[in-house]
Parts: structure tokens; sequence; C-alpha cells
């Protein structure tokens, strides 16, 4: 394993560290692991960790299972200032054989950014590809490893968290002894995790893809930043799922929320993708968990609304067959579900439309922290088809009507105490 540790009273700390795999003559690839740490007392902190597994080598024939090494990276950084910490890991590639099939190997990248007044904290895995089988007895060629990344981010101001995973492609297959045509290798599985948390609150945000051909999972989780830095909509994901998460997006910090008539309490994108070449049905699962402090805005604003702000299709719809979007308030306080087997409905109601979520202040527990959760669940198969959609949820005022009819009831009840009292 290779380490780095920098710890430092005041001003700057650096860490870096780098692993590779060595490169065998014949046999499977060697494993990597990396871990960086940095610990600042008072100042800025840097870690970076980098891991590759090297890939399998050797004879192809023969019958040897030569897999891709794997490969793990852990970055650790704590400071007062800015504070960033970078993980990337790389599986190595399996090895083509016959009548064997090597693996890809796996890859995890872990990051964590501390108490930070700016935090950044990204995470990267990519899971190597499996072997190709030249000849076999019919066996499947080797599967793609997998591909693990977390990034958490936690400190005073504002909080970037981005982990990003790429599954390892199966193998081809060739043929049998017969020139029949043998199973291609699955591919690596993709889960991507994101946290932000701050005196705020906390952002979540998971992705998980786990399809037949190529698997992508990408999350970002930020606090007091413009939820434009994850790209919305537009960054349509070509195959897997994507989950990016905003809280007060629009504000610099606590004192822009504090005592606000109207704003922004959070803002996100879901969406998933799938690509041609497999017949086989799966469901892509994007998900966001949002808990903020809203104690100072039940007196000001206390009605939330969810606006569905704007929908992407990229590719073929026809690819897309159920959509499955759903929320859930306070743990049930309020909850609902929207199911879509037709695209165009989809679009339309995830393009303008708003969700009254209720006032907050009769659900809100006493701590002041608001639960609010997202689901999306896309099913598709057979093409290359993609769904996205951009939403915030908000915090504004009463109505003008009721304000004047509790002021009216108000009025009523002191005129009656003032009556009683006079008798």
């Amino acid at each position: 394993m290779a380490r780095s540790t920098a710890i430092v009273g005041k001003g700057l700390g650096t860490a870096t560290a780098r692993a590779n795999g060595g490169v065998p003559v014949f046999g499977s690839g060697a494993d990597a692991n990396a871990k960086a740490t940095t610990k600042v007392e008072a100042g800025s902190a840097v870690a970076s960790a980098l891991a590759r597994g090297s890939d399998a080598a050797g004879y192809i024939g023969g019958g040897y299972e030569l897999d891709g090494g794997q490969a793990a990276a852990v970055a650790e950084a704590r400071g007062t200032d800015h504070v960033r910490a970078v993980a990337e890991a790389d599986g190595g590639d399996a090895n083509e054989a016959d009548l064997e099939h090597g693996f890809g190997g796996a890859a995890s990248a872990r990051a964590f950014g501390k108490n930070g007044r700016f935090t950044d904290v990204r995470a990267k895995a990519a899971g190597g590809a499996g072997g190709d089988n030249g000849f076999s007895w019919g066996d499947p060629s080797g599967d793609g490893g997998n591909a693990d990344a977390h990034a958490e981010g936690s400190g005073r101001g504002r909080i970037s968290a981005v982990a990003e995973a790429e599954g390892g492609l199966g193998g081809s297959g060739c043929c049998d002894w017969n020139m029949r045509a043998a199973p291609a290798g699955l591919p690596g599985s993709a889960d991507a995790q994101a946290v932000a948390r701050g005196p705020a609150g906390s952002v979540t945000a998971h992705a998980a893809a786990d399809g037949p051909v190529r698997n992508v999972a990408k999350a970002g989780a930020a606090i007091f930043r413009p939820h434009s830095v994850f790209g919305g909509a537009g960054a349509s994901p070509q195959t897997g799922a994507i989950a990016y998460g905003s809280l007060f997006p629009g504000a610099k910090g606590p004192a822009d929320v504090r005592g606000a008539s109207r704003v922004t309490v959070a803002a996100g994108t879901l969406g998933a993708g799938f690509t041609l070449g497999s017949d086989d049905r799966h469901t892509h699962t994007s998900r966001l968990d949002f808990a903020a402090d809203v104690a100072s805005l039940i007196a000001a604003a206390p009605v939330l609304r969810l606006d569905l702000l704007s929908a992407a299709v990229d590719g073929a719809a026809s690819a897309i067959e159920r959509i499955k979007f759903a929320v859930d308030v306070e743990g049930g306080a309020v909850s609902f579900e929207r199911v879509f087997t037709d695209v165009a409905a989809a679009l339309a109601y995830f393009s303008g439309t708003t969700e009254r979520l209720g006032d907050m202040g009769t659900y809100v527990s006493a701590d002041g922290i608001l639960d609010i959760a997202f689901a999306l669940d896309i099913t598709g198969q057979g093409g290359d088809g993609a769904f996205t959609t951009d939403f915030q949820v908000r915090a504004t005022p009463l109505p003008a009507a009721v304000w004047m009819f509790l002021t009216a009831l108000a009025t009523l009840v002191g005129v009656g105490k003032w009556r009683r009292q006079a008798a």
C-alpha cells in the first residue's frame, strides 16, 4: 500500500499517494491500494489518492484464468479554510484466454473532506474489463469489475461532493469448439454516493446501475452552491443513473436563509439511461434525501411547494418502458407516487407541474429539520434512451387570502374576549 500523511499546525497541508499494481510477466494483475491523509489545525488541506490495478498478462491459451488487479483509493482531508479531497481507483483488465475467463478488477474510491469553509470532495472509480474467451465449452467470457465511489464533505460553509462510478465492460464471447457463439461476460455494476453535511442540514445523493450492457452512476451533493455546478437535465446519462442534489442553492450561507420570506430549499436532478445491445429489461434507480434546517422559515414562509421544472429525453423514447417518481416528506406526513408508461405523458408532468406539499408548521418536528426524499426508477430495454428531470422545492408565504382569514379570526377572538371581560 502507498501511504502519505501530512499533519500541519497552521498554513497549507498536502498529501499525495499513488499506487500502481506491478506488471506481471505472466499471471493475474496485481492489486493497488493508496491512502492519503491531511490534517491542518488552521488553514487549507489537500489530499489526493490514486490507485491503479495492473492488467493481467501472459499466454492466452491453455485455460488459464487471469484476472485484472483490484484497486482501492482513500483520501481524507481536514482543515479550516479550503479543503479538497480526491480519490481515484481503476481496476485492471483481465486477459483473453482459451477455455477459461478472467474477471476485471474491482475498483473502490472513497474521499472525505471535513471542517472547511469551502469543501470540495471527489471520488471516481472504474472497474476493469472482463477477459474474452478465445474458445470455450460454451462458458461465458469474464465479467467486468464492479465500481464503487463514495464522496463525503462536511464543513461550515460551501460544500460540494461528487462521486462517479463506471463498471468494467464484460468480455466478448467467441465460440465453442463447434464454432457456436459463446455468451459475453456481464458488465460490472456501478454504485455512486455523495454526501454533503453542514450547519444548514445535509444532502445524500445515490445512483446505482446494474444493467446488462454498460453501467455508469454519478451522484452529486452540495450546500450553498448553485445547482448548475452539476449540469442539470442537460447532462443526460447515456447509460446508468444520475442523482444530483443541492441544499439552499441560491444562498451564500445561513444568513441568507434565516427569516427569508421566500427561499429555494432544495434543487435536484434525477435520471437514467439505457444503451442498445440487450433485450433484457432492467431498472436503474436514483435517489435524493434532504435534511434541511427550516426552523427560521416556518413563521415567514411555511408553505412548501415542489416545482417540476423541466425534463429531457435523449435517444429513443421507446427504450423507456416505465417511469416511477416517489416523494416522501417527514416520514409520510406528505407522500405520493406518479407512475408513467407513456414518455410523452411523463414529459408533460415533469415540465411545469407544481405539487403542493402543505404547511411545514403542521408536520416539521420540534428540531426544525425538514426531511424530504425523492426517488426515480426508470425501466427500459433494447435501445438507446435516457430520461432526466430537474426540480426545486420552495418555501413560500401563506396566500394573502389565508392571512386575511387568520387576521379576521384573530380579531373576532379578541373582540369576543373583550366583550366577556366588559360584561
